[in-house]
């Protein structure tokens, strides 16, 4: 009896109306997958500052005076700054466009004979490179140490100034240049200079003389916004 009074009052009972279900909002991922998709190397330009003990060994363009010796490097280094502008950057390291310019002067000495007396007379030469090559650095390095290797062609500008030797004159030769050496980034206020040191070595001529080479170099890099 009493299953039978329980199932009567149930469907004695109006309907309840169902509530509304509860409905949430669930924001999208802001997360986005790497899909791996290769992409174009940041630009970076650097200035470089080099001094160097580079000269050409034998240095002798022709000239109107007989038995004269060769160049000799002056007093000054060999002085160049060049622009790097980055060309290819991967995994396994950068390359680089190299463009700049240098000035090296060199002297040398003869004796000539005027009258009963014999007299020392100097003359000077100036080469005037202009440098147009690559560089590439490698990404592997050692305490902050990157090595790099560089080749360049150099069309070169030799001026020899008026002198009491002979009168000035001008020629052009078209050299190489190969290049190694290290750099070792650090901090100085608000700059990030590089510090700078390797090899020049140089191969061709200029009016038929030899520019073949060798010295050292030391400098600085600096990435100066221009």
């Amino acid at each position: 009896m009493k299953r039978l009074a329980l199932l009567a009052l149930a469907l004695a009972l109006p309907a309840q109306a169902a509530p509304n279900p509860l409905l949430l909002e669930v924001p999208r991922s802001r997360i986005e997958l790497d899909e791996g998709v290769a992409r174009e190397p940041s630009e970076s330009t650097v200035w470089e500052i080099l001094a160097s003990s580079w000269s050409p060994a034998r240095l002798q363009p022709a000239s109107v005076v007989t038995r004269m010796p060769s160049y000799r490097s002056g007093s000054l280094p060999y002085l160049s700054l060049s622009r790097l502008s980055s060309l290819l950057s991967g995994s396994k390291g950068e390359l680089d466009l190299k463009l700049g310019a240098g000035m090296h002067r060199m002297a040398r000495e003869a004796a000539v004979v005027i009258g009963n007396q014999e007299r020392i007379f100097e003359q000077s030469i100036y080469l005037l490179p202009v440098r147009v090559g690559v560089e590439y650095r490698a990404v592997v390095s050692y305490a902050g140490i990157r090595p790099y290797a560089g080749a360049a062609l150099l069309p070169t500008l030799a001026l020899t100034p008026r002198s009491s030797l002979e009168k000035g004159r001008s020629s052009v030769g078209l050299p190489i240049e190969g290049s190694l050496g290290l750099v070792r980034g650090f901090r100085v206020a608000s700059f990030s200079p590089q510090l700078d040191v390797g090899m020049i070595v140089t191969a061709g001529a200029i009016e038929g003389s030899s520019v073949a080479g060798f010295g050292l170099h030391a400098g600085l890099r600096m990435d100066l916004g221009i």
